[in-house]
């Protein structure tokens, strides 16, 4: 069933086999703890989309955030 307003839903894919990333696998990656990961999202700073109830991180969202040589988490 599609919304009124005719949107569509749109495929993602991210991690290293066409997966989104867990938090927890953000987390890992960049040597932080997972709360940290759930702020970056917050504020805007790391793209990542909603799954029901979970956040998710496409790879090449991951791989920009530290394009940019972000610091100060």
């Amino acid at each position: 069933m599609l919304p009124a307003d005719g949107a569509r839903l749109q495929a993602y894919r991210g991690g290293r086999d066409g997966r989104l990333l867990t938090v927890a696998e953000v987390a890992q990656e960049l040597a932080v703890c997972t709360a940290t990961v759930y702020k970056l999202v917050a504020r805007g700073e790391l793209g990542a989309v909603r799954v029901l109830n979970a956040i998710r991180v496409r790879r090449e969202d991951l791989n920009t955030y530290t394009a940019k040589g972000r610091s100060g988490f």
